[in-house]
């Protein structure tokens, strides 16, 4: 658990928040302190480190595979993901201000950080921040007000990522994955770009082993 854990670039504080545990309990099991967990928390372990076979976890080569990405998800979900495929094309309805947003965006992070329920917080606020963060990209008038509205818009999908993490919709992470990356550009921003690249690597590392050069390249091109 330890060398996939810190694989994973993750701390002992995440993994315990994911699986519903202690920070001390996760150092006790990694330090040989505690017998191997339950099947049911053994699972939601293997779902915290993206892991498809146990055996990777337990050592045993006839352990069994985990299917992730199964169950209905988040109840929010659905609403994010109708925001996600809902372009406002045909609304006349005026973009709130570029501040507006930004402020909204900071309390959707600040409660992503530090939430207990930091799912159903986020999850609540994305809908309507994806929707206007669209509207704001479409009715900017001026070079300046759009690629801060890009930017803007990058960071919303960027933060739909950590909600849509964990979740039966692989899809729509990439999707959400893909505009972020095209929106981080428009922006020309290199913070903007950076963030949406390090996602973008990370879907690609969760695709498989199949998708690491992918991993690879983005970071090395964002690098450059």
């Amino acid at each position: 658990m330890q060398i996939l854990r810190q694989r994973r670039g993750m701390t002992r504080d995440v993994l315990a928040g994911l699986v519903g545990m202690s920070t001390s309990w996760v150092k006790r099991v990694e330090n040989g302190q505690l017998q191997p967990p339950r099947l049911e928390l053994m699972l939601r372990i293997a779902e915290a480190l993206r892991i498809r076979d146990l055996a990777e976890l337990t050592g045993r080569t006839n352990s069994m595979r985990v299917d992730l990405f199964t169950g209905p998800g988040h109840r929010r979900l659905a609403a994010v993901r109708e925001a996600v495929d809902l372009f406002p094309i045909a609304t006349d309805r005026p973009a709130p201000a570029a501040e507006h947003i930004r402020a909204r965006l900071r309390h959707a992070w600040s409660a992503r950080h530090s939430a207990p329920n930091h799912r159903e917080v986020v999850g609540a606020l994305l809908p309507d921040l994806i929707e206007d963060a669209q509207l704001a990209a479409r009715q900017a008038d001026s070079v300046t007000a759009r690629r801060a509205a890009q930017a803007a818009l990058s960071e919303v999908y960027s933060l739909s990522q950590f909600f849509l993490a964990y979740q039966p919709e692989p899809a729509l992470l990439w999707r959400v994955a893909e505009r972020g990356i095209v929106a981080a550009q428009e922006s020309e921003d290199p913070h903007t770009i950076g963030v949406a690249a390090w996602l973008t690597a990370q879907a690609h590392r969760d695709a498989g082993l199949s998708h690491f050069d992918a991993a690879d390249a983005v970071t090395n091109s964002a690098l450059r």
